[in-house]
């Protein structure tokens, strides 16, 4: 074992050691079952816990806006219905910061609430007559007209949506068990740390979607707290170089290549260019390239900028002779994936696993001629319950990447095994997505940049 793969793997025990202890502390706790029927409340033991039911909040338009295109059947292979379509979204569009929400509030816009007026409020227009209500995104769309003339009439909405929320699960010394209720938010809510004294047990989903008509707690909701080993790095020695010219002071140029998550999407203020690559940046990009400034302040970090939202593999090889090539940078991360396996509803993705496997391939060799190391970097997990199935389609794309790191021996970052892995810390996965389609918020992003990291100790 040489000293590079020890000092990895030091620094990852560390992590699992105190996930070991979180474990033990928990183990002999008793199963957390739903009710049966499910209901807002939990069995643990002896024991029912209830929960609060998610906040209602009510939404309406910021004045009168114009009305959308016409619904037409092109939607339909689209989940949510696409931008082009122009469809109005329903609720809030940033988050508390600011932050921009590019997708929808999923299956939190109740339905019956929705009211569509004219602009003068003289007229109340009707769901499936005058306009399309696309439930699980809260999308509308003029029906044939019923709204009035596309670019001419406006109207005004309202309806209200329900929030999400993580409860926690604790355990006190004497054995009592308690329900720690955590804020309300619109996404991307936080899972509360258990009080001094007590063991966290569960982490609760309290949903925005009601089962059979009524908001509850279902066993998919309830994540035992069993923390699993921090991911670790695959084939380090792929970036030895790099961590050695790191340690020892040297100008490190590190090229970052990828789409939209990489970008920064959904971090909170992404676009900022002010707080690029500073401690306010909470991109992944941002948080990986200010911690190496951190843990080691003799050396230079320079980062190269190559990515771009909607992008594949494509667009990688076609610009890492453009932009990559020219800085001679010594590591190139690159994190594609999930554009390539995007598709319609029942379509191909935009490239297959095998194509996939072919450009990455020859991106790998083309920066490994020019004597640059590489770091694959696998994409999270979508949305579980896109039409499209991309999220059972993403495991193969992680695969595919693990595969080359192991044939062309270069550095792997695991993110989307590390990602998953947030269920058995008590947060699912997709209550990490911000927009609730592809992009991370702050929290995902950063098991992007802790993922990274890894391959990158001090010692």
């Amino acid at each position: 074992m040489n000293r590079l793969s020890a000092s990895v793997r030091a620094a990852v025990m560390i992590v699992f050691l105190t996930a070991v202890a979180a474990v033990a502390a928990a183990a002999d706790a008793p199963a957390v079952c739903p009710t049966d029927p499910p209901s807002l409340a939990v069995k643990v033991g002896s024991t029912t816990l209830t929960f609060d039911a998610p906040e209602i909040r009510d939404w309406a338009s910021d004045g009168a806006v114009a009305v959308p295109p016409n619904y037409d059947t092109w939607f339909d292979p689209w989940d949510p219905w696409p931008g082009q379509g122009k469809p109005i979204v329903l609720g809030p569009r940033r988050d508390p910061t600011g932050t921009q929400i590019l997708g929808g509030l999923f299956r939190a816009v109740l339905g019956e609430s929705v009211v569509v007026t004219s602009e003068d409020g003289s007229r109340t227009f009707a769901a499936g007559t005058d306009y399309r209500l696309n439930a699980d995104w809260g999308q509308i769309a003029n029906l044939n007209g019923g709204l009035g003339k596309e670019g001419e009439a406006k109207v005004r909405l309202a309806c209200r949506y329900a929030t999400q929320r993580l409860d926690l699960i604790q355990r006190d010394a004497q054995g009592n068990y308690s329900v720690k209720k955590g804020q309300a938010a619109i996404v991307c809510p936080d899972l509360p740390q258990a009080d001094a004294g007590c063991t966290a047990v569960a982490g609760v989903y309290v949903a925005p979607w009601r089962q059979g008509g009524a908001f509850a707690i279902t066993a998919e909701n309830i994540l035992p707290i069993r923390p699993a080993p921090p991911v670790a790095p695959i084939n380090p020695e792929g970036v030895a170089s790099t961590l050695a010219g790191l340690r020892a002071g040297r100008e490190v140029k590190i090229a970052i290549m990828g789409d939209s998550i990489t970008e920064g999407a959904e971090s909170t203020r992404w676009w900022d260019k002010a707080k690029l690559f500073t401690e306010r940046d909470l991109a992944y990009r941002g948080r990986v390239i200010h911690a190496l400034r951190e843990r080691f302040p003799n050396a230079t970090v320079t980062p190269v900028e190559c990515y771009k939202g909607g992008t594949t593999t494509q667009y990688g090889l076609e610009q890492y002779r453009k932009v990559v090539v020219p800085a001679k940078p010594d590591l190139v991360l690159i994190a594609f994936g999930a554009n390539d396996a995007a598709s319609s509803i029942g379509g191909q993705p935009r490239n297959s696993p095998e194509r996939f496997k072919e450009l990455i391939g020859e991106l790998v060799a083309a920066a490994r001629a020019d004597g640059t190391e590489v770091m694959l970097i696998t994409t999270m997990q979508q949305n579980p319950w896109l039409k499209n199935e991309v999220a059972r389609r993403l495991p193969r794309y992680r695969q595919v990447l693990v595969e080359i790191g192991q044939e062309q021996e270069v550095a792997v970052a695991d993110v989307y095994t590390e990602w998953m892995n947030m269920a058995t810390r008590g947060v699912p996965p997709f209550s990490m997505l911000h927009n609730w389609i592809n992009h991370p918020g702050d929290a995902g992003h950063k098991v992007y940049a802790d993922t990274i990291l890894r391959f990158f100790p001090a010692e």
